[in-house]
This record gives C-alpha cells, structure tokens and sequence, in this order.
C-alpha cells in the first residue's frame, strides 16, 4: 500500500527516522482537502474542504512493519484512511493511506495553512518521483 504525507513526514530526516527505510516517493495532490495548521503544535492537520487541494508526497509500497512504525508515531491524533490521490505531472490517481485528524482535534485546526519549515523540492519537480 502506499502513503500520502503531507506533514513533517515529508522530511526526509523525519521519515528515516521513523521507518528506518527509504522508499520511491513522488509529488502528488489530495484533491477536496486542505492541510492547516494546529493550535499548540507543530505538525499539521488534513481534513476536507471543498474546491482545495493538498499537496504532499506519496511514497509507495509500503510493508506491514512500516505501517506498523507510522501509525505508532502518529498516535491517536490521526486515522489512517485509504483515499485517491493525484500523482503532479502524470495525473495518475494512486490509493494511498492518509492520516486525517480525528474529529475530537477539530477544535484545534486553525484556518490558516501549515507552511513546513524545511525543504520539499518534489513539489517543484512536476515530473515527481525519484
């Protein structure tokens, strides 16, 4: 399976960190969903909102032991769920697991976007993968 990040797991460091692996990634969207900054913290939000697009990066073909490591570091915060993304350059749509906040965080989400602090250069690379 695959997994849509938008968040600090779009770090490189971050994610070695976690998964103790690297894995093919590409540029993608998230149509109908906008990622937002959270009150308190420093890690985003997703949730849906019509006529937005989030961007991010799908890292593919993930095993069970990697799932296991993602859900464990985003805790009950998130729920994993499994929605179409839109891969930048090709427009290919992918299933991918995405971590939405949990309903009970809503109260958090603040109504401006969550710009990350470190460098993401797939999302100016259109073509995307590497």
């Amino acid at each position: 399976m695959n997994l849509f990040a938008y968040g600090t797991l779009m770090n490189p460091e971050v994610w070695v960190r976690v998964t103790g692996r690297t894995f093919r990634c590409a540029a993608a969207t998230l149509q109908s969903y906008a990622v937002r900054r959270l009150h308190g913290h420093d890690f985003p939000g997703i949730l849906p909102v019509p006529g937005q697009s989030a961007r991010g990066l799908v890292y593919f073909d993930l095993d069970a032991d990697t799932f296991a490591r993602l859900d464990a570091y985003e805790d009950d915060f998130y729920q994993r769920t499994v929605l179409t993304v839109e891969l930048c350059g090709s427009g290919t749509a992918e299933e991918a697991g995405v971590y939405l906040i949990q309903p009970a965080f809503h109260t958090i989400v603040a109504p401006e976007p969550w710009v990350p602090d470190f460098s993401v250069p797939l999302w100016l690379d259109a073509s995307g993968g590497r």
